[in-house]
């Protein structure tokens, strides 16, 4: 084994002109639950998102930088697309909007984190993190939400501005990692703000109290903590966090051990050990999948393929729903943009910026467990863990050091 010791020097690329161009990009692609109930705000925020979107993909193919990630995230889009023409083509217009916004957003954050890392990691800082704190004070003022939400069962539900109580954890558990990495990169440590935007994110949960967001938040502390008094670095590899997330779903998923259990899950969180009937829509979405094993049945509104007491639901796991929407072949490609990922991860695992992107997405996917969520803010982070080596080499603060270790075969 040979050490080999790089060291990198780079100036700053930051720019406080840049950090409001890429703000102004930014807000419309995050529109605030709240606001699709207002009609004219909605159509607004959808009329910006498909100018903004038209001008990233010009100034992308103006660039013509391309990298195997993003070829992998349009071939993932694309098959999806494909199958829900073909299955569904009454919703591809609809599904082929979604795609369009959320690759847009993907390939701006790729280009902005290629050329000026800080300033794109300081523009989603400021803008998820107003949005959590401005939905904190409303959730405050208003506990019982800012609206009612009536879906298909017909039982109301408090809505607060970035959604339903047991939505939240879509946004709440990114910006808090976004918010770490940003700190991590430009203070080369965790600054007071990150903490401050991990308490309110974590009372927001707390007041709200899912419990698929107060097991991620939970699990998204202990691991930070243990990344900030820990050297053991082998804990919070890619490697290990990805075997355990694999051991995780089995035992939750598959076998649904959830009985053991179960008298922590009424005490604490008010629900059987049925998780409010989601083992049922799991057995359900599994009988499905196996009905069409290759290529699902594609996307449909609001992804409801799984059929339950005369009404349809999604599979509350995103796993299961790639699988009823894309098949065996959509959940490779996901599990290959992943990994590709997480070889990169791997390769750096010893700098603090790795750790923190690797607590993120676990946490996200942990909240993937449950829920049905959107892939976008996975996305996110799996693109700012593709540039690791950009977050890296480009930081403006002091030259890293960057150790590699590597095989070397000796002749002697």
């Amino acid at each position: 084994m040979e050490r080999v010791s790089i060291t990198i020097k780079t100036k700053s690329n930051f720019s406080e002109k840049k950090v409001w161009i890429y703000l102004l990009f930014l807000i419309p692609f995050f529109e605030p639950t709240y606001f699709a109930q207002i009609y004219i705000v909605h159509q607004i925020y959808i009329f910006t998102k498909v100018l903004f979107a038209v001008l990233i993909f010009i100034q992308y193919l103006y660039k013509r930088k391309i990298n195997t990630y993003i070829i992998g995230i349009i071939l993932y889009f694309l098959l999806k697309l494909l199958i829900t023409i073909y299955y569904n083509p009454a919703y591809s217009f609809t599904y082929l909007f979604t795609v369009i916004i959320q690759l847009a957003l993907i390939l701006f954050i790729d280009m902005a984190i290629c050329e000026e890392p800080e300033s794109i990691l300081h523009a989603l800082t400021i803008l998820l993190g107003t949005l959590v704190i401005v939905n904190f004070i409303l959730l405050l003022v208003f506990p019982n939400g800012i609206y009612v939400d009536a879906p298909l069962e017909r039982i109301p539900r408090p809505g607060h501005l970035l959604g339903m109580d047991n939505q939240l954890a879509l946004i709440l558990i990114p910006v808090a990692t976004i918010s770490v990495i940003y700190s991590q990169y430009k203070y080369n440590r965790i600054k007071p703000f990150a903490l401050i935007i991990m308490c309110i994110i974590t009372s927001t949960i707390f007041i709200t109290w899912s419990a698929t967001a107060v097991v991620s938040i939970f699990i998204f502390i202990c691991l930070f903590i243990i990344a900030n008094i820990s050297r053991r670095y082998a804990l919070l590899t890619f490697k290990q966090l990805a075997l355990s997330y694999i051991i995780i779903w089995f035992f939750v998923v598959v076998f649904q051990q959830m009985e053991l259990f179960q008298e922590f899950i009424e005490n604490y969180f008010g629900k059987n050990a049925t998780l409010s009937n989601r083992i049922y829509l799991w057995e359900i979405a599994f009988k499905k999948v196996g009905q069409s094993l290759w290529f699902g049945y594609g996307n449909i509104a609001s992804g409801r393929l799984v059929p339950f007491y005369n009404t349809t639901y999604e599979a509350h796991n995103v796993i299961l729903q790639t699988l009823l929407e894309s098949g065996i072949i959509g959940f490779l490609f996901l599990c290959a943009l992943i990994c590709l990922v997480g070889r990169k991860l791997q390769r750096y695992r010893k700098h603090s910026l790795t750790k923190y992107i690797i607590i993120g997405i676990f946490s996200v996917l942990i909240t993937f467990l449950t829920e049905s969520y959107s892939t976008m803010y996975l996305f996110i982070l799996l693109t700012i863990g593709y540039h690791i080596e950009a977050l890296i080499y480009c930081n403006n603060r002091d030259s890293y050091k960057i150790e590699s270790v590597k095989e070397k075969k000796s002749n002697d």
